[in-house]
């Protein structure tokens, strides 16, 4: 518990955009919400750019996604946008989290690491391909969220239930699935290791299969 709190307090700067405009839409609408997510997004950026502190990938994307739904929802106010905006969010969220796997660090790899060097944990290769693991299961999650909310918004559901059957599934399996990546951090990891799976425990059955015909060669000569 204490772990996973640890885990989303370090990330609750890089989803500040989000809770803004959540928040402000919950309490005083969604015209006060996209103003005040713009307005935040201005003196933050402008924040960080005086301590030339780069936004992590995590926050670029909550700020953009926030910026261009909240101003689409002010633009369009139409049903049919709002019943189908979910799926279509998180499949953005699927793509964004499987491009960085193109690059060295993976998104997880980046929210975990925060955690890891205050906890005084190197980052190995083994960690590496665990959180790249752990990316790919984010990206099934959004794409099988995504298609829940597109067959929800294509159902006969009233907007007002839609918006309440969304809001349970997503919040449920969301936190669910933040608690099980953080509680089963050491546990799947130790059983990655156990069955060889990680670049260390293969590349040492590899270099012990490598010796073994050279061991056996020498014998026979």
């Amino acid at each position: 518990m204490k772990r996973l709190k640890g885990v989303m307090t370090s990330m609750l700067p890089d989803l500040a955009p989000g809770i803004v405009f959540f928040g402000a839409n919950h309490y005083w609408g969604l015209r006060v919400a996209v103003l005040s997510s713009f307005a935040f997004l201005a003196l933050d950026l402008a924040w960080k750019a005086w301590r030339r502190q780069k936004p992590s990938g995590l926050y670029v994307y909550a700020a953009a996604v926030t910026g261009i739904f909240g101003a689409l929802d002010l633009y369009l106010k139409r049903a049919l946008f709002f019943r189908y905006e979910a799926a279509l969010t998180n499949v953005l969220s699927a793509v964004f989290f499987a491009s960085t796997l193109r690059g060295g660090r993976s998104l997880i790899q980046d929210v975990a690491e925060k955690t890891m060097t205050a906890e005084g944990v190197a980052m190995s290769a083994d960690h590496v391909f665990y959180f790249r693991l752990w990316t790919l299961i984010w990206v099934a999650y959004f794409l099988a969220k995504a298609a829940v909310y597109a067959w929800l918004a294509a159902s006969p559901l009233s907007l007002e239930r839609l918006l309440i059957v969304r809001a349970v599934i997503g919040n449920v399996t969301l936190y669910g699935l933040i608690a099980l990546s953080v509680a089963s951090g050491k546990a799947g990891f130790f059983v990655l290791r156990r069955w060889r799976l990680l670049p260390s425990a293969r590349g040492s059955a590899g270099a012990a299969s490598g010796r073994a015909p050279n061991e056996n060669s020498t014998a026979a000569a």
